[in-house]
C-alpha cells in the first residue's frame, strides 16, 4: 500500500495522543499516564509537540512513526530547546529524522527564535551533519520558572533550606538563658536558679616547634604537554548522564538582510551628525 509522511502538531490530532506516548515509552520507559500528561500540553505558544505520521494515500490509515518537542529556554528569549526526537526503529535511516528536525527548526524560526538547542547521547554525528555544534547545557522553561527569574528561584530554595535548619536546631544560648523556679519546702517559691557556666577546659600546651624542613629535591623537567584530543575536549561538554549539548544558529535570509540594512542606516545617520 502506498503512503506518505507528514509532520503535524500534536494538538491538531489529539486522537493519536496515546499512540504517541507509547512510541516514546518504547524508547524511554515511563508510565503512560505521565507521558500523556506531558505531551498533552502542546500548543502554538510552546511547548509544542510534533508527530510524524505515516499516512496511506487513501487517507484512511495513519500511524505515528516520529516525534519531537519544542520548548522555550529559561532566561534565553531568543533560544528554543528540542527534546525527545525519535523515529520508529523500523524506519530509521530513511531521512525521516532530517524531515522532522527541518520542520521543527522552521517552526522555531517563524516564531522568532534565532538559536535552537538540544542534547544527545549517541547521535552526535547525525546532528553535526545538520549544522549543530557543541554548546553548554540549558534548561527548559516550565510553568513555575516562566513567572520567576532564575536568581529568584535559587534564592527561594536557599531561604527554605535555611528556615528548616533554624527550626530544627535549638542554639546553646537558648538553653543557658532558661530560668527554672521550684517551690521550696516551706511553700514559698524560691528565687530563680542561677545559671552556672560550664567549667573551663584545660588548655593543652602548645605544640613543639616544627623540625627543620629538608630542602626540596631538584626539580625534574616536566614532559611536554600533550595536545588534548578532540574526543577529550568534547567530553567537557557532557552532562552528568553522558549527554552532549549542541546548538544551531537558525538562518533567515530576510531577517539577516533587514538587520544589515538597519545597521547600515544607523551608521549612515551617525556619520551625518559629524
Amino acid at each position: 500500500m502506498e503512503h506518505e509522511f507528514k509532520v503535524i502538531k500534536l494538538h491538531d490530532v489529539p486522537d493519536v495522543m496515546e499512540e504517541t506516548a507509547q512510541l516514546l515509552n518504547n524508547e524511554w520507559p515511563r508510565s503512560l499516564e505521565a507521558r500523556c500528561n506531558v505531551i498533552s500540553q502542546s500548543s502554538d505558544d510552546l511547548p509544542c509537540s510534533f508527530v510524524l505520521l505515516k499516512v496511506s494515500t487513501a487517507g484512511n490509515v495513519r500511524t505515528v512513526v516520529g516525534f519531537s518537542r519544542l520548548s522555550k529556554v529559561l532566561q534565553k528569549p531568543n533560544s528554543a530547546l528540542v527534546e525527545s526526537v525519535i523515529v520508529d526503529k523500523t524506519l530509521r535511516g530513511c531521512g525521516l529524522g532530517k524531515m522532522i528536525m527541518r520542520h521543527t527548526e522552521e517552526f522555531a524560526l517563524k516564531h522568532g527564535f534565532e538559536i535552537i538547542h538540544l542534547s544527545t547521547k549517541n547521535k552526535q554525528s547525525f546532528y553535526e551533519h545538520l549544522g549543530y555544534s557543541l554548546s553548554t547545557p540549558v534548561s527548559a522553561e516550565t510553568k513555575v520558572s516562566r513567572f520567576f527569574s532564575k536568581s529568584q528561584i535559587e534564592k527561594a530554595d536557599d531561604y527554605a533550606k535555611h528556615e528548616k535548619r533554624i527550626d530544627s536546631i535549638k542554639t546553646a544560648s537558648d538553653l543557658e538563658t532558661e530560668e527554672i523556679t521550684e517551690p521550696s519546702q516551706s511553700g514559698v517559691p524560691s528565687s530563680p536558679a542561677l545559671s552556672i557556666p560550664p567549667p573551663l577546659l584545660s588548655i593543652p600546651p602548645p605544640p613543639p616547634p616544627p623540625l627543620s624542613i629538608p630542602p626540596p629535591p631538584p626539580s625534574i623537567p616536566s614532559a611536554p604537554k600533550k595536545q588534548i584530543s578532540s574526543s577529550v575536549s568534547k567530553n567537557v561538554e557532557r552532562g552528568s548522564k553522558g549527554y552532549v549539548w549542541m546548538k544551531k544558529q537558525l538562518y533567515d535570509p530576510e531577517r539577516y538582510c533587514l538587520k544589515r540594512r538597519n545597521l547600515w542606516d544607523q551608521e549612515t545617520e551617525r556619520n551625518d551628525k559629524f
